[in-house]
């Protein structure tokens, strides 16, 4: 959006004649004639948007919790020990083993005796349920003899030894193999599962003696993996609607050939996690190593195992913290793994960073969901890597350096821009600079450029940008500059999506525009001028109040804070918002 496009003259002298007859209408009563602009006309609308959600949920951008090798009670007792400590979760993966065999679709009895109530369980906590999933069927399995019996396994039912034990893989290209399949599946789409975890067992068809063979000849890894993760994504949608997802790997260097090597399609992993990594320093490196060849092949939505996967014990908390640190500013923030996971276990210093960042995650929700329609629609990456340092942009104006060897000092050079610490907006920095900082343990390397508008749902004190009195509202923190424009889609799950823009209007004047919306809105302005006015176009002017927690209490208010933030609180902008904030 930029200026209001000019009238022609004719709609000018049309628009002049209104004003005159409403002028005397107004003067007779006594009234003020409000909701013109400076030419005496009315104000040009905020036109509203239509704008197209990407094809995945918003709760795939919420925190992921889960555990390697638990049970019934203790995957509950998960989700009930983050929630009690105030970490926010927005799902849980039952991994594996909770079958009695790969994959015979049966839960174990002795782990999971009532499966289904463990789902309903998690939904009644808002949390979503993914249950891990192979394509591999073991020998032991109680499907074995049937898919065998019926040539529905790739090779005529060729075993190989995989880590969860010795079987043969399912043969999608057998239509018949496919149906069986669905059937048995879904007796656990029945419990309403959210997705699955499609662990990696496409691979294997590089291990079957002689190579793979389906239905219709040769099957290749390509061929395979493609038809995997597809099937899975495609049929459990077609049973239980469109915000059902897989978790899958986007790309990892874990079968020993070079990157970049992709695995579950692009069109069908909206949550990816990078493989398994060693619980270390150099662990965390190569979940970032991951991460550059999935970025490069344009997958959107991806993260890494907190922590790392291969763990024995208590991780090192150092390295705990700073993992938790990274996948808070990952697209997908996920934590489980082998080893101890749970941050509370660490003491109360690393648990009170963990809940900071988790819900720093969850407040950034917005802005994800937004950039990676937009990267979904350009077939980009959110993730930008920027060079050898693992530092990356998530789109154009959030700036992380990653934490990635052990110490308090981390050497970031800046890209173009100018760059604000995100948690510290009084630390500020020039593109093409270089500085060596100081990071202490609850801190972390994000940055904002001066330019941006970040939308966000602020519930805490998290990362500085609001606080509970936030709650249910789109909060924009913008940071204008002195002059020129921005503009930026929100986009909504269940709406039609926001458009917001900042515009300089002159060296004292700032408008902020909103497209109309049912969302209470709450600017958070760093920069423009020294506010000391602010009016409206289509409604009453905010009133000025004391305080930002003031702003509650108020439909239409604004108030400057010590540190020279600018808020204003419009509790109905479904007219369309524009502001005008003036020295």
């Amino acid at each position: 959006m930029g200026d209001d496009p000019p009238q022609r003259p004719g709609a000018a002298r049309r628009c002049a004649r209104r004003v005159s007859v409403l002028s005397i209408l107004a003067l007779a009563f006594l009234a003020p004639l409000a909701f013109l602009n400076a030419s005496g006309c009315p104000p040009t609308p905020v036109p509203p948007v239509t704008l197209t959600p990407p094809p995945w949920p918003e709760w795939v951008l919420r925190h992921w919790v889960w555990e390697n090798e638990g049970d019934q009670a203790s995957a509950l007792a998960l989700t009930d020990g983050y929630l009690a400590r105030d970490i926010p979760v927005g799902a849980q993966v039952i991994d594996r083993p909770w079958e009695v065999q790969p994959v015979a679709f049966e839960a174990d009895p002795s782990r999971y005796p009532d499966l289904g109530g463990l789902v309903d369980d998690l939904h009644a906590r808002d949390v979503r349920a993914v249950m891990w999933i192979v394509s591999a069927i073991n020998d032991t399995a109680s499907t074995f003899p049937e898919a065998l019996a019926n040539g529905y396994l790739l090779s005529g039912g060729a075993t190989v030894d995989w880590w969860g034990g010795q079987g043969a893989l399912l043969d999608y290209t057998n239509p018949s193999a496919v149906a069986w399949w669905h059937a048995r599946m879904q007796s656990i789409l029945e419990l309403g599962i959210d997705g699955w975890k499609c662990d990696a067992t496409d691979p294997l068809v590089l291990l079957i003696p002689g190579g793979a063979v389906g239905s219709t000849g040769p099957v290749t890894w390509d061929q395979y993996r493609d038809a995997y993760y597809r099937d899975f994504f495609t049929f459990t949608r077609s049973v239980l609607g469109n915000d059902r997802v897989i978790l899958a790997r986007p790309s990892d260097s874990y079968v020993g050939v070079p990157l970049p090597v992709p695995f579950a399609p692009r069109d069908v992993n909206f949550a990816g996690w990078v493989g398994d990594q060693d619980s270390s320093f150099a662990g965390l490196r190569s979940a970032l190593a991951n991460m550059v060849a999935s970025s490069n092949l344009g997958y959107v939505n991806f993260g890494s195992d907190i922590g790392g996967f291969r763990g024995d014990g208590l991780n090192d908390p150092e390295l705990f913290v700073r993992w938790a640190q990274l996948g808070a500013l990952n697209p997908i923030m996920e934590n489980g793994g082998g080893g101890e996971h749970r941050p509370w276990m660490y003491g109360t210093q690393v648990e009170s960073i963990y809940r900071s960042y988790a819900k720093l995650h969850h407040e950034l929700v917005p802005f994800l969901y937004s950039l990676g329609a937009k990267a979904w629609k350009q077939n980009v990456s959110l993730m930008r890597f920027q060079g050898v340092d693992q530092s990356y942009l998530l789109g154009e104006d959030l700036y992380v350096a990653p934490m990635t060897d052990t110490g308090t000092s981390r050497t970031v050079t800046f890209p173009a821009g100018t760059w604000r610490d995100w948690l510290d907006e009084s630390l500020v920095y020039a593109g093409g600079s270089t500085h060596t900082l100081s990071v202490p343990l609850e801190r972390f390397p994000v940055f904002v450029r001066d330019g941006a508008i970040v939308p966000l749902d602020v519930t805490s004190t998290a990362s500085g940008h609001g606080d509970g009195f936030a709650a249910g509202h789109l909060t924009l923190a913008a940071y204008p500059l002195a002059s020129g424009s921005k503009t930026v889609d929100v986009f909504e799950e269940h709406g039609s999506g926001v458009r917001v823009t900042w515009r300089a209007e002159s060296a004292t004047s700032l408008a902020l525009e909103v497209s109309p919306t049912s969302r209470a809105v709450l600017w958070r302005v760093r920069g423009g001028p020294a506010t000391a006015n602010v009016t409206e176009d289509f409604g009453t002017a905010p009133t000025h109040v004391t305080s930002v927690s003031a702003l509650t209490g108020a439909t239409r208010a604004w108030t400057r804070d010590a540190a020279d933030v600018t808020w204003v609180r419009i509790a109905d902008p479904s007219a369309g918002v524009r502001l005008h904030l003036t020295p």
